[in-house]
């Protein structure tokens, strides 16, 4: 085949090339001849080719995004070749491009291009003003190109967008000879110098030596991070100067010197600082497929962290072993020197001592960390993880932590008293949350197995010990037991299981909760001694469903609380109570007690739900002088109300005012609770209590009777107050 002349014309652009082709029919034909092309319009030419390759349209939007805003649009390629197959030849004696006001230059001729040990020689230069139309146009050229394309996007936002890159190569790897002798590139500030030369290298039988250095330094790191997407680190790392040297045979390579200078500025610094990081030694055996690093060592910002590391099958399925050393650092001030997020904890020293220390294994796909020693500030760590497997993922572990307050760590509360509060969740709050925010696939797919233990934790004021917590999760059955603590001279035990392999997620729920001293509970989680009493409460419930209403209105199952020797403190009931009735008694003012306390010995009752409605109907609460009864429905988690009878029942008494003597009690209150959950209305049965008064006599008689003795013993708008509640 033979084409003197082709010419096209597109779009305003013009391509005119000569071809010569033989043995065009085998499957190694012959081709030679030369292309060229300009143009004014590079852009619309570059759309045009993106829609026949199949770009989608956000992808020809991004790159007309990068390419239209050139200044310089038009293009110009010139380039002679000569490829013979059959005979492993390919040419390229001249190759010249003009792109965008970028320019691209160079040689290319390559021998035995079909074989396994190839040859070829040569040299490129790329320069210009628009690096990031230059990575537009690359990102077309890769399968996925989307880290080009975004690096471009974010470069284009630089002021200085000139680049330069030069390549020289002569390789012949059936003689075995490798000289790199340029490869320098100066883009996004940073400077690129290095060189490579290799004799008798074989890389299949793992011979030859090598020999050569990278040298990369920059004095503005800016440019480089922001255009890899990282405006955080940018605002922090100035400046990098990286050395590294390469030099032995192939089954004994080492990298020497391997050093690299990171200097760090910011506010949050007096002065900058050095990040060096070094290694004693690092060698590669490219025969054996391995690589060691020994004293790899981190220093700076208050780190100085050290590591060894053996690494085998790096070309294919990497694999490695090594130490890890991290001596306590102050993990903020590393964050904010560094211009990243520091969290803000309710203690001022939480994350200002940090430390690691662990010998670690794994591969791409798994990692197991032994023998763990870790500091987090005053919490001491220690264990094993093992992560089998990252898809699931598949991971055991046993943990231990001598003491933790996770207090410290919460958001810090309003007014800077320092003294945060972690969110309260009980287990059983936190299973059915994990049931209902986590895909189904997701629990089934867990296989998980661990335990962990702390002698000591603190979570929402409330002071733990001896704590367990085992977890056993695989194909969809989650179980988390043990689940215990001692606290407050009583303990916690439970089972929690999640069985996901349903269409419907079940929870069951074993809870325990005995002899647990309310007083010091409440003082260290509200700060408010209200209440003391010693509790205990036991519950076995089920519920299913794949969300949290479902499993809130499926809710069944028992359960029972006793609470011994309480005490309520700010109001005494039953004196309060005696003083009205002596005040209806004697028509005379007598002063209502403020304060005080109301004690009782018990009070417990029965739990009954079902499907999200939980029913207590023998609620008794016992005291000296009085009685609480209670039956009803304590909760509807369809809507979240409650509807409940509450009796209060006084036991006789006598007192003496004076000259004057008065029967008090031997009566019953009923009340009536009912509302919201969050807020319910508790307030006296005026129909019941009406019966009680009215007895045999007339209904309105009594009315009267009862409204005019309130309101002349109390008098005034109070009188008509207590009218109006009692509704006489």
């Amino acid at each position: 085949a033979d084409l003197p002349t082709l010419e096209a014309r597109l779009l305003g652009n013009t391509i005119n090339a000569t071809i010569n082709a033989s043995n065009a029919n085998s499957d190694k034909p012959a081709v030679k001849g030369n292309f060229n092309a300009n143009g004014p319009d590079f852009p619309t030419l570059a759309t045009v080719i993106s829609q026949f390759q199949g770009a989608d349209a956000k992808a020809i939007k991004n790159l007309n995004a990068a390419l239209g805003s050139a200044a310089d649009k038009s293009f110009k390629v010139s380039a002679d070749f000569d490829a013979d197959m059959a005979e492993g030849t390919a040419e390229l004696p001249k190759l010249s491009a003009t792109l965008l006001g970028n320019t691209l230059s160079g040689s290319i001729s390559a021998r035995n291009i079909d074989g396994d040990k190839p040859a070829a020689k040569g040299s490129l230069t790329a320069k210009g003003g628009d690096l990031p139309a230059m990575l537009a146009i690359a990102s077309q050229l890769q399968a996925d190109g989307t880290a080009l394309r975004d690096m471009g996007a974010n470069l284009a936002k630089e002021k200085n967008k000139h680049f330069k890159v030069e390549v020289a190569f002569d390789a012949d790897l059936d003689q075995g000879s490798i000289n790199l002798p340029t490869l320098w590139a100066r883009l996004a500030g940073i400077t690129v110098d290095g060189k490579l030369k290799g004799e008798k290298v074989d890389f299949e039988k793992g011979k030859g030596q090598l020999d050569g250095e990278l040298k990369v330094d920059s004095k503005n790191l800016g440019p480089a991070l922001r255009g890899a997407g990282q405006a955080d680190l940018a605002k922090s790392l100035r400046a990098l100067d990286l050395a590294l040297g390469v030099s032995g045979s192939l089954s004994a390579l080492t990298l020497k010197p391997f050093d690299l200078n990171v200097l760090v500025k910011s506010p949050e610094l007096k002065k900058a600082a050095n990040v060096v990081v070094t290694a004693k030694s690092v060698n590669a055996n490219l025969d054996k497929d391995t690589l060691k690093i020994a004293g790899l060592s981190i220093k700076g910002l208050g780190l100085n962290a050290k590591a060894d590391l053996d690494a085998r099958d790096i070309s294919s399925k990497p694999a490695f072993n090594g130490t890890l050393d991290v001596p306590k650092f102050d993990l903020k001030r590393l964050l904010a020197a560094l211009s990243q997020p520091v969290p803000k904890t309710a203690h001022p020293k939480a994350l200002k001592a940090v430390a690691l220390g662990t010998k670690f294994s794994g591969s791409t796909s798994n990692l197991k960390l032994d023998d763990i020693r870790g500091t987090l500030d005053w919490t001491t760590l220690t264990g094993n993880i093992d992560i089998a497997d990252f898809e699931g993922p598949k991971v055991r572990f046993d943990l231990k932590v001598d003491e933790l307050d996770v207090d410290r760590y919460s958001e810090p509360t309003p007014g800077g008293t320092g003294k945060g509060k972690a969110k309260a969740a009980t287990p059983e709050a936190a299973a059915a949350g994990a049931a209902s925010e986590i895909p189904v696939e997701t629990l089934r797919a867990l296989d998980i197995k661990g335990k962990l233990s702390a002698d000591k934790l603190t979570m929402s004021g409330a002071k733990m010990t001896n704590l367990k917590f085992g977890i056993d999760a695989q194909g969809g059955l989650i179980r988390l037991q043990p689940l215990a603590a001692d606290l407050y001279e009583g303990n916690y035990n439970g089972t929690i299981v999640l069985n996901a392999k349903g269409k419907r997620t079940k929870l069951n729920l074993d809870t325990g909760l005995n002899g647990v001293k309310v007083e010091p509970l409440l003082m260290d989680t509200v700060q408010n001694n209200m209440l003391a009493g010693t509790v205990s409460f036991n519950s076995k419930m089920q519920s299913r469903g794949n969300d949290p209403d479902q499993l809130k209105k499926t809710l069944t199952g028992d359960g029972r609380f006793d609470t011994k020797n309480g005490v309520f403190r700010g109001v005494d009931a039953v004196a309060v109570l005696r003083a009205v009735e002596q005040i209806l008694e004697c028509k005379c003012p007598v002063p209502i007690p403020e304060g005080g306390e109301t004690q009782f010995t018990n009070l417990g009752g029965t739990l009954k739900a079902k499907n999200g409605v939980v029913r207590a109907d023998d609620l008794l609460l016992s005291g000296d002088g009085f009685k609480i009864s209670g039956k009803g429905m304590l909760a509807n988690l369809h809507d979240n109300t409650v509807k409940y009878n509450l009796e209060l029942s006084v036991d006789e008494a006598r007192r003496e005012t004076g000259s004057a003597n008065y029967n008090l009690g031997g009566y019953s209150v009923p009340v009536k609770c009912s509302g919201s959950l969050e807020s319910p209305s508790c307030v006296p049965d005026a129909g019941k209590i009406l019966k009680q008064v009215v007895r045999d006599a007339a209904k309105e008689k009594v009315e009267k009777a009862v409204g005019d003795k309130l309101k002349d013993a109390v008098g005034g708008e109070a009188g008509e107050a207590l009218k109006e509640i009692f509704k006489f």
